[in-house]
């Protein structure tokens, strides 16, 4: 069983409420490597619910997917 991805405030993401960040937009910005790190290492993984958050997305990025690409360059 998987958990639910809420949005910032708690609610259900909701394309009638527009909670949430633009998918293609969000990868384009901060790379598909960084959305996907970041939902692996996430509860929701275990089952458990989270809320999405773009900052923690862009930090991450900033962090983890930007040094390894300093790395290999």
């Amino acid at each position: 069983m998987n958990g639910l991805v809420l949005a910032e405030d708690g609610k259900k993401m909701s394309k009638s409420l527009q909670n949430y960040p633009d998918p293609m937009e969000l990868v384009h910005r901060v790379g598909a490597d960084a959305v996907r790190m970041y939902l692996l290492t996430s509860p929701v993984v275990r089952g458990e619910d989270f809320s999405f958050s773009e900052k923690e997305v862009l930090e991450l990025q900033r962090k983890n997917i930007g040094r390894l690409h300093n790395v290999l360059a």
